[in-house]
């Protein structure tokens, strides 16, 4: 139940990153990094969706390959907030990664979690139900 109701919060948290992109725009600096990384996002919602639902979404290969691409996505948005923090505070790189990471890893690295679960470790979703 706590999966589908955080599959929930993250489709919403997803979907507002979109509206956002589509009526004010990216952010500068990097603003192709904002389309790419909201883009892996929604797959990454998409995984969880399957993962909490029990549904079977495209291919068992397909997740295991893109499941390190998720890996990085996290990485990577620590990365992009740490950077526009930096620029906006004089470069104090070491405060941003300090601030970023928790509430990034805080919010995303259960999305992560459990799309590695969804990959790797739960094949009663992938096999079909015999009746």
């Amino acid at each position: 139940m706590i999966w589908k109701i955080y599959f929930g919060f993250l489709a919403l948290l997803n979907l507002g990153g979109w509206a956002t992109l589509l009526i004010m725009g990216a952010d500068t600096p990097y603003s192709w990094a904002d389309y790419i990384l909201t883009g892996v996002n929604s797959l990454q919602v998409v995984g969880l969706f399957g993962f909490a639902f029990k549904r079977p979404i495209l291919s068992l290969q397909f997740w295991r390959v893109v499941f390190p691409v998720l890996l990085l996505n996290l990485a990577a948005t620590v990365v992009m907030i740490a950077v526009r923090f930096s620029l906006a505070r004089n470069g104090q790189i070491a405060a941003a990664v300090a601030l970023a990471s928790p509430i990034v890893l805080l919010l995303y690295l259960p999305a992560v979690i459990a799309n590695y679960r969804y990959a790797f470790q739960r094949p009663d979703i992938w096999t079909p139900a015999t009746t």
